[in-house]
Order: structure tokens, then C-alpha cells, then sequence
């Protein structure tokens, strides 16, 4: 018996290529096994070669395939045939045998050992489950149970405790008072038996090779190991993925009896990944494989032709000849390896003709078998592929793959900042060929750009294909739609004229890598983030809104979609006149002004303001604001003209008047906005009668001048009938312009 425990590994006891291998044995190569361990058996007892039992049918299921049970069947065809519809190496099935009852050695086994063969069934903390009972029972149920372990399609997701590529706590004795420790689960065959048996060798356990530890030891999966290397060489041997003998660094991929040299780290390292790590071998078993040259990390399921570059544990399929030959791969002649081995690495994403580098954040392109595009990050490998905003594969190539290729120039994704090293300029990159120039951070701040982002490019041939076209402008043309951007965010303008920015034209690539905002209307709308001023930009300028319904007479029906643009994009826009038409404002100064496009109008009093039924609330604007609005032309009178109508003050309203009525005098132009301040009387006047609430004279319109009217007949004959008389408060009546008394 071994006389040592060197190389048992609590995380990798033995590798799934071997647990899972059924091809080890013939049912002639178990019974000449089980004769060799007990020639002869004690008088009066049944050892394991020559028992016998009657098996039952058995559907196949997810686990295993169908058994066909048969009367007397010999314990070793048993053990043949559960191996071969499970799927479970023999070898294993004798190792646990041992290790639960001892049957493959013991001379004078009893019934009971038979009945509860391979332990299943029956847990450390209760009785046997009676369900399992006999040598079929147990032998099938075990090896059903090491697949269930890893709920394969078509069962739940139960057994998670143990699973393969975590660390998991792990008791040495089912007390729990021995404590546990972390133990890295390197594989399903490994995970498989601390289901079963759920405990590992402690250090007592180990040093005592074959005998007993302490209080605290437990001995089943060290004695599994201990059994399995003694009769079948070891738990790695043809299990073994990754191999080398001592005195020779070369490592070669094993598979189905042959080998294939891995020349490169890279690979070799991709391939360990999956395929766990180098073991050391015999010389006299590597010389036993078929030399089939050398290989790479694409491989190619000898089953179903499906070929797959392992990295990262997993199998990342190559759906392309094309792509098998960029990848270092040849469809012609390939890698064939086993599926019980290729499907040893989990499944990943499909491989693309993207890679990236190792140990940095830089990207590439395979172009062909010969040629490579180096790509600057990930954004530009998405932006290559067409997508900005979707995931994208990209796999390691070894060292040795991208030295075999030639270089093309580099490429960045679009709206990238670059710095060529040495010089003093920084540009911001348009599609894949294109430069435009960054004079100051200012300018790319509304695209989100700043230092922090820039590729500094020390090769000057890598930065050939881009070429400067001019500098960056405010906004972008793309498929000939404009965007204002601000923070990040394009939004599309229906009308990008009234602006007055200047616009750099690029592809839609370009557009791409930015967020899309809601569609702007008349104008861009800004504002900065903790203020509350909002400004249209108009001709360059940035007209501030004085209140939110004067900004949304001035967008009118075209959306009040606002951008929120940095404080040096704001402050930068040269101060225009504010948007006010129509609004009544009000500074520092006492004075109210009625705010009629841009032009102030100063109101004369609070007067004339009730005597036009006039809405009079005011808005407080700082007075730089108010200074920028037109030079006022002089108070607000009593004549007004809206949309081509004359209309005079009075009555707390503003009536329409006749042309002729209105002779002499100069009506005050007014914007449709200003004129809504005003309640509008029915009617139209053609003679204008006014009077004061606090007097009886009625004075009437003529030629410029209001003249009183001395008599009631003079007042009936000018007004053809009853007149109309506007009323108007003393004060406004005071400002008229007077002319003579009627006689």
C-alpha cells in the first residue's frame, strides 16, 4: 500500500476526465481486477468477485441512460454496466467501494456489507435508507447520485453547496467542534465527493498516510484518493489535461491518447483555465500518447465539430472558419480533443475578431490571418463593431498570435480626445479618420470630453490615418440632422439657424457616442445646474427668460426641451436682451415697464394701468437684464395699436376705434404679447368721448387734442345718438393733450 498521501489536493482530488471517464475498464478487465485483490476468499463467504445479484430495469432519465436488469447478474458486469449508463468511471466505483465497506479487498465480507455497499443512503447522523438496500440499489444509486450532483439539464438547481469554482467551508469531522477550513472546489468530480462525503482529511489525517489520526479525523475522502492511486496509478494519469514529466519544461495537451506540445504561455495559461493545472507525469506515460504537433487555445469537439477558443474556464465558440483561422486555428486540420474534455470548460460568448490586450485597457481588430488593427479602448472597438451601447466579446490573444501580424494604424472611437506626444495641440477625433481641434477645454465640455479621457499616443505611426479637418464647434451635424449638446446629451433642432452657433459636420458614428435628447424647438434652451436663470441662445447671444410664460410665448408651439450646460458654456454666450415681451418688469427703480418685443414702455401710473383694464403684475429682473433691452420710447399713452387695430384707453378696457377717429394722434405699436395685458371692450368707435370719474366734463378726440364738449346737443349731434363715453381717472385725464372747447 502507499505509503504516503503526496499530491491529494482537498480542492482537486481527482480531475473530471478521469471520474467521468466509463472507458477506463471492460467488464473482463473488473473481474480479472476484483480475482487479482482476492484470489482467495475465506470458507463459508462471498467476496466480491464471485457475487452476484438481480438487477432491475431502469428508464433513462437526466442522469443516466436506460439499464436493463438481468437475474444473477455478476457483482463486476453490475459495476460494467452502471458505469457505462451513468457515465461514472468503474475505477471510481471500486475506490468507493473500498472506502464504505471495504468489499474489494475484504475476504470475508458479510451480508450487511453487500446490502449497504457504497454507503448510499446512509448518512453520518442516521440510519440507513432502507430505499438503497443491495448491491444493484447501491452501486446504480450512487453513481445516479455522483451526476445529480451536478443538476444537469431537465433537474433543479439543488445542489449548490459545493459547487465547482467557489471556496466553500469545509468541516474535518462531522463534529463540528473540529472545525472547518476554506477550501477552493476546483471541479465537479471533486464536488461530487464531498456531496457524498462531506468532510476533508485534517493534518492528522494526512500524516498518518493509511492509519489513524486523531479524535478529529475523518478518513473517506482520504482513503477514496489513497485506494484510487494505488490501483489505477493516480486520480490525474489519463485524466490529466496539462502535462510535463520532472525533467522537462515542455507541456502538452492530453487527450484520447494523444498529446499536442502548447509552445506558448499565453495558451498554455488559457488552456490551464479550463483544464485546471500542469501535472507531472512519467515519462514513460507521456511516451505512451500519440505526438499529434503542437496547438494553440482552439480547439475543436472531436463529437460534434464544434470548435471553441477555452479562456477564462470557458469555451467561447468560433462560428466561422474565417474566425477559426484569425484566432490561430485551422478547420482543416484541427485540434480534435474529446467532448467529455472540451465540455470541461463552460460555456462563454461566441468569439468575435475583437481582442484585448494584455495588461492594459487597449483593444484590437484581427483583420485577416495576417493583419491587425490596434483599437484604443473598448469604445472603439464598439464603435468599429456599429454599436456604441452594446456588450462586445473580446478575448486575450496569445503574444506569439499578435507578433505573427502585421500592424495598421491605430483607431479610436469617435469623440475621443487624443494628444499626440510631443506636440502642444489636442484634438477631438470625428469618425475614424478625422481631427478637429480643441482650443480650448471649454470647447468640448458640452460633449463631455475633458483631460481626464485623452489618449496621449507616443507612436506617431499609429496616429497617421487621422488627419486635422478644423477646429471643434458648438454644434454637431450628423445625417443632416444638427444637435445642440449639452452635458453629454445631443438634442436635435428643428430650426438650427436661429442659433447663430457654428456646426462641425461628422458621420453618424460620431453622433452614436453620445446620449439622444428630446427634439428642441425655436431655439436651444440652456440653464446651469443651481441656477435658475433659462436662456434661449439666439444669434449667438443668450436671451434670459424673465419668467416661465414669457419663455413660453417666445417658444410658442415648438417644445421647451432645456439643455443643462456648464457655467463657462453659459457665462461664454455674449448677453442678449431678455425674453419679456409682453411682461410687465420691474428694477431697482420704481418704474414698471411694459415689456412689448423688446422694447420698454414705461407706465405713466397705476391709473392708466386699471383705466386700460390693465393686468399689472410685474416681474423683478436684475438691471443688467432690464438694461438690455431696447432704449425706451417714452410712458404708455392712451392710444395703442395691436395687429393693425387702433384702440384707445378707458372704461378699464381698450376699445377699437375708426381710423378717422384716432386722426391726429400716434397710436403706440404694440406686440401681440404686450396687447394681451389689455381687456379688450366690444365694439368699434368712430368718435372717442371721455370723461373723468370725478368730474361731468366730456371731452372728445379731434385732430390730435382732446376739446370739451360745452352742451348736451353738441355731444348728441357729434355722436350721431347716444355717445359712448370712456371713463379714465383724473390723473390720465390730467395728462391729455387739451385743445380749445367746442362752441
Amino acid at each position: 500500500m502507499l505509503s504516503t498521501l503526496d499530491g491529494f489536493t482537498p480542492g482537486n482530488i481527482i480531475d473530471d476526465g478521469v471520474f467521468f471517464n466509463s472507458a477506463t475498464m471492460t467488464e473482463s478487465d473488473i473481474q480479472r481486477f476484483l480475482e487479482a485483490r482476492v484470489p482467495n476468499c475465506q470458507s463459508g463467504y462471498t467476496c466480491l468477485k464471485d457475487w452476484r445479484d438481480t438487477s432491475r430495469t431502469v428508464a433513462a432519465d437526466a442522469m443516466c441512460g436506460p439499464y436493463s436488469g438481468e437475474a444473477n447478474e455478476r457483482a463486476s458486469r453490475i459495476i460494467f454496466k452502471v458505469s457505462q449508463a451513468c457515465g461514472i468511471n468503474p475505477q471510481v466505483i471500486l475506490a468507493t467501494l473500498q472506502k464504505e465497506q471495504g468489499l474489494v479487498l475484504h475476504t470475508w465480507p458479510s451480508d450487511w456489507r453487500y446490502r449497504i455497499a457504497m454507503g448510499q443512503g446512509c448518512p453520518d447522523t442516521a440510519a440507513c435508507d432502507t430505499r438503497y438496500y443491495g448491491f444493484f440499489n447501491q452501486v446504480y444509486g450512487a453513481a445516479w447520485q455522483f451526476k445529480r450532483y451536478a443538476n444537469p439539464p431537465g433537474t433543479s438547481k439543488y445542489f449548490t453547496w459545493y459547487a465547482p469554482g467557489n471556496t466553500w467551508n469545509i468541516q474535518f469531522n462531522p463534529n463540528t467542534g473540529c472545525g472547518s477550513s476554506p477550501v477552493f472546489v476546483a471541479n465537479q468530480a471533486t464536488s461530487n465527493l464531498y456531496y457524498y462525503t462531506p468532510y476533508q482529511p485534517n493534518a492528522a489525517a494526512l500524516a498518518a498516510g493509511t492509519g489513524t489520526g486523531d479524535d478529529c479525523s475523518a478518513y473517506g475522502n482520504r482513503n477514496f484518493y489513497h485506494y484510487f492511486t494505488e490501483w489505477f496509478g493516480t486520480t490525474r494519469g489519463s485524466g490529466v489535461a496539462l502535462a510535463r514529466t520532472a525533467g522537462d519544461p515542455a507541456v502538452y495537451l492530453l487527450s484520447g491518447g494523444r498529446r499536442w506540445y502548447v509552445p506558448d504561455g499565453d495558451d498554455l495559461a488559457s488552456l490551464s483555465s479550463a483544464f485546471g493545472p500542469v501535472s507531472t507525469v512519467t515519462g514513460a506515460f507521456l511516451a505512451g500518447l500519440v505526438d499529434s504537433g503542437r496547438t494553440n487555445a482552439v480547439l475543436r469537439d472531436e463529437s460534434t465539430g464544434d470548435m471553441a477558443y477555452i479562456q477564462d474556464g470557458q469555451r467561447h465558440r468560433l462560428a466561422s472558419c474565417d474566425l477559426v483561422a484569425r484566432w490561430g486555428g485551422d478547420c482543416a486540420a484541427p485540434v480534435s480533443v474529446t467532448s467529455s474534455l472540451f465540455q470541461r470548460a463552460t460555456v462563454g460568448a461566441d468569439m468575435t475578431a475583437f481582442y484585448r490586450v494584455r495588461g492594459g485597457a487597449q483593444w484590437g481588430r484581427l483583420d485577416s490571418t495576417s493583419a491587425i488593427t490596434p483599437l484604443w479602448n473598448d469604445a472603439a472597438a464598439r464603435a468599429v463593431n456599429g454599436d456604441p451601447s452594446a456588450s462586445l466579446y473580446g478575448a486575450f490573444p496569445s503574444r506569439t498570435l499578435l507578433a505573427s501580424k502585421s500592424r495598421s494604424p491605430m483607431l479610436f472611437a469617435p469623440a475621443q480626445v487624443v494628444k499626440p506626444a510631443g506636440s502642444d495641440k489636442i484634438y477631438l477625433t470625428l469618425d475614424q479618420g478625422s481631427l478637429v481641434w480643441i482650443r480650448s477645454w471649454r470647447d468640448v465640455a458640452e460633449y463631455n470630453r475633458d483631460a481626464s479621457s485623452m489618449a496621449v499616443i507616443a507612436d506617431a505611426e499609429l496616429f497617421s490615418r487621422y488627419r486635422e479637418v478644423g477646429e471643434v464647434r458648438p454644434m454637431l451635424r450628423c445625417d443632416n440632422t444638427v444637435y445642440f449638446p449639452g452635458s453629454g446629451v445631443l438634442y436635435p433642432l428643428s430650426d438650427s439657424s436661429s442659433s447663430g452657433l457654428s456646426i462641425m459636420d461628422a458621420g453618424s458614428s460620431t453622433c452614436a457616442q453620445f446620449t439622444r435628447g428630446a427634439p428642441m424647438g425655436r431655439a436651444p434652451l440652456i440653464k446651469v445646474d443651481g441656477r435658475s436663470a433659462v436662456a434661449a441662445v439666439e444669434a449667438g447671444t443668450r436671451r434670459v427668460a424673465v419668467s416661465w410664460p414669457a419663455l413660453t410665448r417666445y417658444m410658442g408651439a415648438t417644445p421647451l426641451t432645456i439643455a443643462t450646460v456648464s457655467a463657462g458654456t453659459f457665462d461664454q454666450l455674449t448677453p442678449g436682451a431678455p425674453l419679456a415681451d409682453g411682461e410687465v418688469v420691474k428694477g431697482s427703480s420704481p418704474v414698471l415697464s411694459l415689456v412689448s418685443g423688446t422694447t420698454p414702455i414705461p407706465l405713466p401710473s397705476f391709473d392708466l394701468a386699471r383705466d386700460a383694464g390693465m393686468n399689472a403684475s410685474f416681474v423683478t429682473v436684475a438691471d443688467g437684464e432690464v438694461a438690455r433691452l431696447g432704449a425706451a420710447v417714452g410712458p404708455l399713452g392712451l392710444w395703442v395699436s395691436c395687429a393693425g387695430t387702433i384702440s384707445v384707453v378707458g372704461s378699464n378696457g381698450v376699445t377699437a376705434v375708426t381710423s378717422q377717429a384716432a386722426a391726429g394722434f400716434t397710436p403706440r405699436e404694440l406686440s401681440v404679447a404686450a396687447c394681451q395685458r389689455f381687456t379688450s371692450r366690444p365694439g368699434t368707435l368712430s368718435t372717442v368721448f371721455v370723461k373723468s370719474t370725478s368730474s361731468d366734463a366730456v371731452l372728445v378726440a379731434s385732430g390730435g387734442v382732446f376739446r370739451h364738449v360745452q352742451s348736451g346737443q353738441t355731444l348728441r349731434d357729434l355722436a350721431k345718438g347716444d355717445p359712448v363715453i370712456l371713463l379714465l381717472s383724473p390723473s390720465t385725464v390730467a395728462g391729455l393733450p387739451v385743445g380749445p372747447p367746442l362752441p
